[in-house]
């Protein structure tokens, strides 16, 4: 079967930014602790903004296919941590054992 028309069709992707082009965009409310919940991670954004950023606003999050995050409000790019990669120093705990008539206190060490 013969093409209706014989000229290409297709567009140049000259002016075109694929990297934009090709990335999962959604859009999340910003916590009161300011904080961003994505796909099971926590993300916060850091006090110090190009714009005013309030509990309730709705910011957008584009993950691209490298793997990077990217969060914007009103166009502008905002800097956050992800706060499920930060290393939390453990404590030494007691605990208290009752065995045998008997109180033990035990001390772990993790």
């Amino acid at each position: 079967m013969a093409p209706a028309i014989e000229q290409d069709a297709h567009c140049s992707i000259d002016g075109y930014n694929l990297y934009n082009i090709f990335c999962s965009r959604e859009i999340r409310v910003v916590t009161n602790d300011f904080t961003v919940r994505y796909k099971r991670r926590a993300l916060q954004v850091e006090k110090h903004q190009q714009t005013i950023i309030r509990p309730k606003n709705l910011v957008s999050i584009c993950e691209y296919l490298d793997g990077k995050l990217t969060m914007q409000i009103r166009n502008v790019n905002l800097n956050f941590e992800d706060i499920n990669n930060r290393k939390v120093e453990s404590k030494n705990r007691n605990f208290l054992l009752w065995f045998d008539n008997q109180l033990y206190k035990l001390k772990t060490l993790e």
